[in-house]
């Protein structure tokens, strides 16, 4: 077969076979970047592209072919170009700056999302705030769908040929990243070295979208909420803890028994909370209001470690999960010997973080990404 792409001349391609009961097409693609542009089209040819790419390196979406079958005469395709506009457009939710990443034209990206709305009805409400439609969410979600299959086939390929190389992008929250990965890499990348692992520090909401769009393989989660397309691997139930210095419980006239610290006595301190929409703040707040207590607040700050920090400072007290004590101990170390950090659990508070591996449940897992999650699995095994 020939193929021809002005600025490359013709191209011949003759693994691609020749097929009968399927009517002439031709379909053009429009490639553009800031310096150049090419078109590249299809002869008018009974003819199956089941193999041929062009990558849109400015816009880095791929333009995936069409696939047209021979048995019922019913096209069907990989992804169109107008399907992945549709889907930056989706993401970016408006017109004006998806054109922008595709170096094109508003109106010619318009044009684009007229033809799919031909064949799938109204896909956007432009005004008075832009936003999909349902037939625009459905076709949004399908197509992520075939996104996570395409990239697990192209894993499972890359997989066969290369066993131990490859890349990894994992999802996982700051604060949990610096106590676990320490532990957790060292392993992995002894029994891994080929491969790449690219961490993204994001919140967990950011997690679940980016899994959905395929940009990251799994992503670490604290109490993860059901998703029909996520698979959630279990780590751990864990526990919260009260945390405070040997002086300040001195000062405070509390002396906990066993380990433990009943509700009354919080009532005592300074604490150094996390703000309250987060999971943990609000299982404390509807403890403390079961309870019939209120916590006096003197610092609201969201990052466990620096909490901990202020702690040993005797500037306060706070609670923490039980993973995060790793930095607990690590302050007693350089704390006089005298003044440390206790952690203690409250009497009645027994709520815990659930801690999980989340992958989306059509993606192939490679053998990396199940030894980073076994990696993940022992760790937790062996107790933090």
């Amino acid at each position: 077969m020939d193929f021809c792409a002005r600025g490359f001349g013709k191209l011949s391609f003759p693994h691609v076979p020749d097929i009968i009961d399927v009517s002439i097409f031709r379909k053009y693609h429009e490639y553009r970047n800031k310096t150049s542009s090419l078109f590249v089209g299809y002869r008018n040819k009974k003819v199956v592209l089941n193999r041929v790419v062009w990558y849109d390196v400015g816009a880095k979406i791929p333009f995936a072919p069409y696939i047209i079958s021979c048995g019922n005469k019913r096209k069907e395709f990989l992804m169109t170009t107008s399907l992945q506009y549709f889907m930056l457009i989706a993401k970016e939710q408006s017109i004006i700056r998806a054109a922008e990443q595709l170096y094109i034209s508003p109106q010619n990206l318009s044009n684009h999302m007229k033809r799919l709305e031909k064949e799938y009805g109204t896909l956007f409400i432009r005004y008075p705030h832009f936003c999909l439609t349902p037939a625009g969410e459905a076709l949004y979600q399908t197509l992520q769908q075939i996104s996570i299959l395409e990239q697990g086939l192209h894993s499972k390929l890359k997989e066969i040929e290369e066993e131990t190389l490859g890349q990894l992008n994992i999802g996982i929250h700051p604060t949990r990243a610096r106590i676990l990965l320490p532990r957790i890499l060292k392993n992995f990348l002894a029994d891994f070295p080929g491969v790449y692992v690219n961490f993204h520090y994001q919140n967990m909401i950011t997690n679940e979208k980016m899994l959905r769009n395929g940009e990251i393989d799994a992503f670490f989660g604290v109490d993860v909420p059901f998703a029909p397309e996520f698979k959630i691997i279990p780590l751990e139930n864990e526990p919260i803890y009260f945390v405070a210095s040997t002086n300040i419980l001195k000062s405070r006239g509390v002396k906990p028994e066993g380990g433990i610290i009943f509700p009354k006595a919080l009532t005592a301190f300074p604490f150094l909370l996390s703000p309250n929409d987060s999971r943990i703040r609000k299982n404390i707040n509807m403890f403390c209001d079961n309870a019939g207590i209120s916590l006096s607040e003197s610092v609201t700050i969201s990052d466990y470690e620096l909490q901990l920090i202020l702690a040993s400072q005797d500037l306060g007290v706070c609670f923490s999960p039980k993973t995060v004590l790793t930095k607990m101990r690590e302050l007693n170390h350089i704390m006089p010997p005298d003044n440390r950090l206790e952690a203690f659990r409250v009497n009645g508070l027994d709520v815990t973080n659930t801690l999980s591996i989340v992958v989306h449940r059509l993606a192939f897992l490679t053998k990396p990404l199940n030894g980073f999650i076994q990696a993940f699995q022992e760790e937790f095994q062996k107790g933090f």
